[in-house]
């Protein structure tokens, strides 16, 4: 059941991580922009420029990799049905249960049809 509470946690946490790292995308993107075309590139600056420019990519990628609050809850409830299934699988009396169906069956299908 723990494990439940922390996936109801996450589910409302990545929404807004994935907004916060395009955020982040977008601004740096817009700084390193005006930094270039504006202010001009110096020698220190464009050692740095392929890196500087694989900065708001991560970031765009990690946020595109980041699930849905959708998909989350999705996967909550994909849990928490197999552990129930899981649960009542585990009773004794569904353990009878099924047996005896399984031995009714049986014999209903061994008796030879009466025509």
């Amino acid at each position: 059941m723990n494990d439940l509470i922390w996936l109801v946690y996450l589910a409302d946490v990545l929404c807004r991580v994935g907004s916060v790292l395009l955020i982040i995308a977008l601004l740096s993107s817009g700084v390193l922009s005006f930094h270039w075309f504006i202010l001009g590139m110096d020698g220190e600056a464009e050692r740095f420029k392929k890196a500087w420019f694989a900065l708001p990519i991560c970031f765009a990628l990690l946020a595109s990799l980041i699930p849905s609050k959708q998909t989350v809850y999705t996967i909550l409830a994909v849990k928490t049905t197999a552990m129930a299934v899981e649960e009542v699988r585990q009773n004794t009396l569904w353990q009878k249960g099924i047996k005896l169906l399984e031995q009714r069956l049986d014999e209903a299908l061994a008796e030879p049809k009466n025509e």
